[in-house]
């Protein structure tokens, strides 16, 4: 599995150079039944992986990279988030749809949240998951279907 995890980050940190990966074994791991809030951990991680690659432009590179060294069929435009929760979340027990809502989470977080914003809190702050993800899906329909036409 790869995800650059916490350990791998301070490592990569310390040593001034980039790294593409590094093995899930480093990252939290989420128990199920650890309580409601335990999600944030991994998802945090996830977004401040995929935040970082963001930022030195090699986000969509990575995150196929990833796919590709998990031995997962790549799938064309999948969005970074999307493809590093497909890799280190466990199929047998999130299913697509899961991982499809959290992906679209970080998405809406990537456009909103401020960088000092810890994302539980803003989660929480704009009514918690699902309520985020029902805001980026009317933020995504409006953008598709464009400007509104004239009132007749």
């Amino acid at each position: 599995m790869v995800l650059l995890g916490w350990k791998a980050e301070q490592r990569r940190l310390r040593s001034g150079r980039p790294s593409a990966e590094c093995t899930l074994r480093d990252c939290p791991v989420v128990p199920f039944g650890a309580g409601f809030d335990a999600i944030y951990g991994y998802l945090t991680a996830v977004y401040s992986l995929v935040t970082w690659w963001a930022a030195e432009g090699q986000d969509v590179a990575r995150a196929q990279r990833a796919v590709r060294l998990t031995g997962l069929d790549v799938i064309a435009r999948e969005e970074p988030f999307a493809a590093v929760i497909r890799c280190t979340a466990d199929a047998a027990k999130v299913d697509k749809r899961t991982r499809s809502k959290w992906s679209r989470l970080l998405r809406y977080a990537d456009e909103h949240k401020l960088n000092s914003e810890p994302l539980d809190r803003f989660v929480k702050r704009k009514g918690g998951i699902n309520e985020c993800v029902a805001r980026f899906s009317r933020h995504l329909g409006a953008c598709r279907r464009g400007p509104r036409a004239e009132p007749r």
